[in-house]
């Protein structure tokens, strides 16, 4: 579904009768044929693995190891700032900006509680910044 055209739209044109939104990677094949059958899709940025400096994911082969501290960073950045810093850490923007997004963090890493955390007290700090009155 993610790099074949053929499968993405016959799972998209599925999953527009069930009235349900589809996570997926700003500005791909997803996010594409979700448009085209007008399924809602939310965006989603992953934190604890690296982009390039163009904003494509590089995932967890292509990525520099992050500790939580860098994850909770990451994610302050990404909430407050609408960037997230690539591989060579080049501020990028993923393609998340001015619409609401969801955050992606992996279960089997050794240290994914930790980082779960980290992310939640960022964007906990983001939304306390950005909105409180």
């Amino acid at each position: 579904m993610q790099s074949d055209e053929t499968i993405s739209d016959a799972a998209m044109k599925a999953i527009s009768h069930f009235n349900v939104p589809v996570y997926g990677l700003p500005g791909t094949l997803h996010e594409e044929m979700a448009a085209k059958y007008g399924v809602p899709f939310v965006p989603e940025a992953f934190v604890d693995v690296n982009y390039n400096a163009e904003g494509a994911l590089l995932g967890v082969p292509g990525s520099r190891k992050m500790d939580t501290e860098e994850i909770y960073k990451v994610t302050l950045q990404m909430a407050t700032e609408d960037k997230i810093p690539a591989a060579d850490y080049t501020p990028v923007d993923i393609g998340v900006t001015g619409r609401p997004f969801t955050l992606c963090l992996h279960s089997d890493f050794g240290n994914c509680i930790e980082n779960v955390k980290a992310a939640r007290k960022a964007v906990d700090e983001a939304n306390e910044r950005l909105y409180s009155v």
